[in-house]
């Protein structure tokens, strides 16, 4: 269900429609913004074993090298030799 609708921002706050709200209330979002338009994206929390079988797909993806390179750039803007 996909709808425009023009709607007044006051005080700084989106008045969500009240046919809407059912699947918006208490929802963390995603919110980017700019002096011309907001988006807004209702988000998952990920569980902790979901983020757990992430993570660990993408360290196969991480070499030895790219933690010793990681970590060489990361002392050269630190000053740390």
């Amino acid at each position: 269900m996909t709808q425009t609708q023009l709607i007044q921002i006051k005080q700084g706050l989106v008045k969500v429609p009240p046919k809407l709200r059912k699947y918006w209330q208490n929802q963390q979002v995603y919110v980017r913004f700019s002096p011309e338009s907001i988006y807004i994206k209702k988000v998952e929390p990920a569980s902790f074993w979901q983020v757990r079988d992430e993570l660990k797909e993408v360290s196969k993806l991480i070499t030895q090298k790219d933690i010793n390179e990681a970590v060489k750039w990361a002392r050269s803007q630190s000053g740390d030799k």
